[in-house]
Order: structure tokens, then C-alpha cells, then sequence
């Protein structure tokens, strides 16, 4: 009886155990979400078009290094060029500035 006992407080521990890691995991993450700055609309939209822009700018690098043939490089460089341009634009406007411009325009 008293090796049954045993066993039984030994399966209890683990288990309080496994909730107290489960509850300490929570708290991390929660800790982590609230210490991650709050963007408006405009901000995340500006932070995907930048990596929209990032990822099209990967495939035109490696399109290029495959690439052989001369009119079909020129293109892609001249694609790279714009997305490069367009980059540098993100990186230099807020997108506060832009939504401001953008609306102003229509």
C-alpha cells in the first residue's frame, strides 16, 4: 500500500508540475504582447507593403542569377531598380506623412 501511495503523489506532483510551466508559459507570452508597441492601421499596412517590396526584391535576385538571357537580365534589373526606389520611398516617408499625402491627393 505505501509503494502505491508513492506512486500516486510522485503522478500528482508532475502533474501540478506541468501547470504551473503551462501558467509560467502564459505569462510570457501575455508579458510579450503587451510589451509590443500598438500600430494603427496605417503602420501595419506601410510594415507589409515593405516586406511585400522585400520578398518581390528576393525574386527578382535570384531570377537574375539564373537568368542568361540579355534582354530578359535588363528587365529584371530595371525591376529591381524600382523596387529598390520604392523601398527607399518607404524607408523615408512616416506612413503618417503618407496617408496624409495619399489623401490629400485624391
Amino acid at each position: 500500500m505505501d509503494r502505491f501511495v508513492r506512486l500516486k503523489i510522485v503522478v500528482m506532483a508532475r502533474g501540478w508540475e506541468s501547470k504551473s510551466v503551462e501558467q509560467q508559459q502564459e505569462l510570457a507570452t501575455s508579458e510579450a504582447e503587451q510589451r509590443k508597441p500598438q500600430l494603427s492601421p496605417a503602420q501595419i499596412s506601410a510594415e507589409q507593403r515593405r516586406q511585400t517590396l522585400q520578398l518581390s526584391r528576393q525574386r527578382i535576385l535570384q531570377q537574375l542569377e539564373v537568368a542568361s538571357n540579355p534582354r530578359h537580365r535588363k528587365m529584371l534589373e530595371s525591376a529591381l531598380g524600382d523596387l529598390d526606389a520604392q523601398l527607399a520611398g518607404e524607408r523615408s516617408d512616416p506612413p503618417a506623412v503618407k496617408s496624409q499625402a495619399n489623401s490629400k491627393a485624391k
